[in-house]
């Protein structure tokens, strides 16, 4: 059976060491809200819909999060999560995303070997690398843009960024992320997977 990392997700919060004078004012760009239709891959169980649009390219990184992500060992990935269903609300937890399969353990090993000691802190199974300094301009735009928990009601939708955790170099490889939602009616979970 596939091993499944929590990785609610790593908080790029504190990944980053970027060092900025003091009152310098960093702008960033907001990223575009997308529908799940216009992601770069969708899957879609009993009436509710999830994208993601992996941000890949080190220049959309730097603009929009202020720094190069994948050189830290970190993907933003944009996710959306819509609820089309008539009737039905679900609570999305994001501290329930995980990431299955061999991509998780490669990502263990990845970690290990570069010897990066990683602490859970807050609520939601956030992460952070003990060494990193809080409070910067970017760590606070990197927690602006993460997805939030919500409860979807009808025809909502919830949109935000995961930082998944690749390895620094070589080809990241394939991504399968596991979304878990629970009927706030019934309790019942739909499990939601999605690989990119």
């Amino acid at each position: 059976m596939a091993r499944i990392q929590r990785i609610t997700l790593i908080a790029g919060v504190c990944l980053f060491a970027a060092a900025n004078p003091a009152g310098a004012g960093i702008k960033f760009a907001n990223y575009p809200d997308r529908k799940a239709s216009e992601c770069a891959a969708k899957a879609e169980k009993d009436g509710l819909v999830v994208g993601v649009q992996p941000m890949d390219d080190t220049k959309d990184q730097k603009v929009y999060f202020g720094t190069n992500m994948t050189e830290k060992g970190y993907l933003p990935v944009y996710l959306v999560v819509e609820n089309q269903s008539s009737g039905d609300s679900y609570l999305f937890d994001k501290s329930n995303v995980a990431l299955a399969g061999a991509s998780a353990d490669a990502v263990k090993e990845a970690r290990s070997k570069r010897g990066e000691t990683l602490a859970m802190f807050g609520v939601g199974g956030i992460f952070a690398m003990n060494a990193i300094a809080k409070g910067t301009e970017v760590q606070e735009n990197l927690l602006k843009k993460e997805i939030q928990s919500k409860t979807l009601s009808p025809r909502l939708s919830v949109n935000g960024f995961l930082y998944v955790p690749i390895p620094k170099e070589g080809a990241r490889g394939g991504i399968s992320l596991q979304i878990p939602l629970a009927n706030t009616r019934t309790d019942e979970v739909r499990v939601i997977n999605i690989t990119f």
